[in-house]
């Protein structure tokens, strides 16, 4: 939420994305969940 991001769907899709990074080790810090974060936000919903 402190990305600008409202509860819902949306962003429950993002931190389901980057949990599953954090487990698969593609997320080792917070800063690089935070920028995996953004990048999922900034990108156009379908």
């Amino acid at each position: 939420m402190a990305l600008g991001a409202e509860p819902g769907e949306p962003f429950r899709a993002v931190l389901e994305a980057c949990y599953e990074a954090q487990l698969d080790g593609r997320i080792g810090s917070e800063q690089e969940g935070i920028a995996w974060a953004r990048k999922l936000l900034e990108k156009p919903r379908e």
